[in-house]
């Protein structure tokens, strides 16, 4: 009886062990069936969180490429205005400095050519720059005056040159 009481007891045991065997089975794969759907519902999310961060990122990054051209831009045409300034400072200083050394010269070769401005008397400096051509200095008369006025208008435009004749001598006996 005693074994019969044994073997009825392990019996009752394992029923009572092959019973929470089959809930705990039963448990775990409820709870692996849980688990998987969770860990598929975070994936979307951080899917979906990604998919926004890679939108944002690529709005940012055309929007700083707009910027960047937009300011380089605005650099090319700063550089270019500056260039052509620098050009054209470059382009009057280089026409100024022909002038003087080349429409100067002929001008008071042509004054000197004329034998009565060509008188110690007569103090007759030309200077030429900014498209003139001016007369300082002093005569003896008037006529003499316009003389040297018309001479050098006629050594500009023999120099094939557009510069204006400003004279400015002043008569005086000596």
């Amino acid at each position: 009886m005693k074994q019969i009481f044994v073997k009825g007891v392990a019996a009752l045991v394992l029923g009572v062990v092959l019973a929470g065997c089959q809930n705990t089975t039963e448990g775990a794969a409820k709870d692996a069936s849980t688990d998987a759907a969770a860990v598929k519902d975070a994936g979307a999310k951080a899917a979906d969180a990604t998919a926004t961060a890679v939108d944002n990122t690529a709005a940012a990054a055309k929007e700083a490429g707009a910027k960047t051209a937009e300011a380089a831009k605005n650099t090319a045409d700063r550089v270019g205005s500056a260039t052509d300034k620098a050009v054209g400072d470059m382009a009057a200083a280089t026409k100024n400095g022909a002038d003087a050394l080349t429409l100067t010269p002929k001008v008071k070769a042509a004054i000197i050519a004329d034998t009565e401005l060509n008188n110690t008397a007569n103090k007759i400096n030309v200077d030429s720059g900014d498209n003139k051509v001016v007369l300082n200095g002093n005569v003896t008369t008037e006529a003499l005056k316009q003389k040297a006025g018309q001479i050098a208008e006629k050594a500009v435009k023999d120099a094939g040159a557009t510069n204006t004749v400003t004279n400015n001598l002043t008569v005086s006996k000596m």
